[in-house]
This record gives C-alpha cells, sequence and structure tokens, in this order.
C-alpha cells in the first residue's frame, strides 16, 4: 500500500515536471520559429533568444531527472495498479536521436542564422527605401524649380506688403 502511494506520488511529479519541460519547448520553439520584420522585432526576438538560451540548462537538467523518475517508475511500478502507459507515451520523443532536445539545439543554433538574414534583407529593404525617396525628391525639386513663380515684378518691401 505504501509502495502504491510512492509510485503515484513519483508520477505524478514526473508528469507535472515533463509538463514544465514540454511547454517550455513548445513556447521556445514557437518563439524560435517567428521570423521578425522590423529592427524593433529583431530586437525582440533577440532578447527572447537570450531568455531561452538562459533557460535551456534548467529544463535539460529537469528532463534528466524525468528521465530517471521514469527509470524507476519502470522498475517498479509493473505489477502495481499503476499505469505507466500513460508516462511512456508522452516522453517517448523527448530526449535521443531525432527527439524533441534536439529539434529545440537546431532550431536555437539556426536562429541567429535567420536574424542575421532578416537583417541584411532590412538593410536591403531601407537602401531601396531611401534610393525612392531621394529620386522623389529630386523629382520635386526640378518641378518645383519648373512651375516656381518668378519674383519679377512683385515688390516684398514692408511698407508694401503692410498695405
Amino acid at each position: 500500500q505504501v509502495n502504491d502511494q510512492l509510485l503515484i506520488v513519483l508520477r505524478r511529479n514526473l508528469l507535472n515536471d515533463f509538463k514544465e519541460v514540454s511547454n517550455f519547448l513548445d513556447s521556445s520553439l514557437e518563439r524560435l520559429s517567428t521570423r521578425p520584420k522590423s529592427v524593433e522585432e529583431i530586437g525582440i526576438a533577440k532578447k527572447q533568444w537570450k531568455e531561452i538560451d538562459n533557460m535551456k540548462d534548467q529544463m535539460k537538467e529537469l528532463s534528466k531527472i524525468c528521465v530517471e523518475k521514469k527509470k524507476i517508475l519502470l522498475v517498479y511500478a509493473p505489477g502495481t495498479p499503476i499505469d505507466i502507459s500513460e508516462i511512456s507515451n508522452r516522453m517517448a520523443n523527448l530526449d535521443g536521436e531525432g527527439g524533441r532536445w534536439d529539434d529545440f539545439d537546431i532550431a536555437l543554433e539556426a536562429f541567429n542564422d535567420m536574424i542575421e538574414q532578416q537583417k541584411e534583407v532590412l538593410k536591403v529593404t531601407l537602401e531601396d527605401q531611401t534610393i525612392s525617396l531621394n529620386e522623389s525628391i529630386t523629382k520635386f525639386k526640378a518641378r518645383w524649380l519648373q512651375l516656381k513663380p518668378s519674383a519679377d515684378g512683385l515688390n516684398f518691401e514692408y511698407k508694401v506688403i503692410q498695405k
């Protein structure tokens, strides 16, 4: 009876820890997959990347603890009424080759490359806009010089303007 209670507590604790790791991986992968489109968004994305990178080691450690707890459950739970199939199913792709941590590490490394690409795209876009605006200013100046009223015959003296 005590053994079953300990296994139930271990199972519940394992599920809670795994949920925390899983939520971290899901939200991090979602943030890392977004493509910033402005300088401000790039700044926000870099800040989020740093936050994710700072939390990574803590979450990996929690993930290792989950794996150890799972091993304990797999050793002691068979032959008891404790259902461990849910845990096995949920944690199936957590570690190992092709696991969620591998996907996370790849996304984390690729994020900086993507940010640099976006910076280059923004730089080209801003250069194009600058050229376009300078051309518009030049056209406006030429048009103004062509259509500007002449000052011939106009008197801008203070006394004349007051009348």
